[in-house]
């Protein structure tokens, strides 16, 4: 089963704690950090078993109506690029999709980072359309 948290970033610390997450929580929270720098909340997926939270996890940051001239998207994607995360092919693409959409409103990007004891960091991205107004 998959939990989907969303909290504001000073509690995560203490929620972590108290689910007893088995994962690497200075990572987790330096992530956290790093992805959503201007963003007073954290959302994260956690895996879970009969036994309780599992250490693979997942950190999202979502961008609504995301333009190619915003320095935050741009700036979280080449970094994700330097860390050898988001391929130079994938980038390019990216920032193209971020240059023809300009802003519209009914379009967003997620980015995803996830990532295991026993597996490297992956990012997924997400491009999303929803009807005018619904967002």
């Amino acid at each position: 089963m998959r939990a989907i948290v969303s909290l504001g970033r000073a509690a995560l610390p203490a929620f972590l704690r108290d689910i007893a997450w088995p994962g690497d929580r200075d990572r987790l929270l330096a992530e956290d950090r790093y992805l959503s720098a201007f963003r007073p909340c954290a959302d994260l997926d956690l895996d879970l078993d009969d036994a309780g939270p599992m250490p693979r996890t997942a950190l999202y940051r979502g961008f609504v109506r995301p333009r190619a001239e915003d320095e935050e998207p741009g700036r979280l994607l080449a970094s994700l690029s330097r860390r050898g995360l988001l391929s130079p092919e994938r980038h390019a693409t990216v920032a193209a999709w971020l240059a023809r959409i300009g802003g519209r409103r009914d379009r967003a990007l997620t980015v995803k980072l996830s990532w295991s004891a026993r597996a490297a960091a992956t990012v997924k991205l997400y491009f999303e359309s929803f009807p005018e107004g619904e967002y």
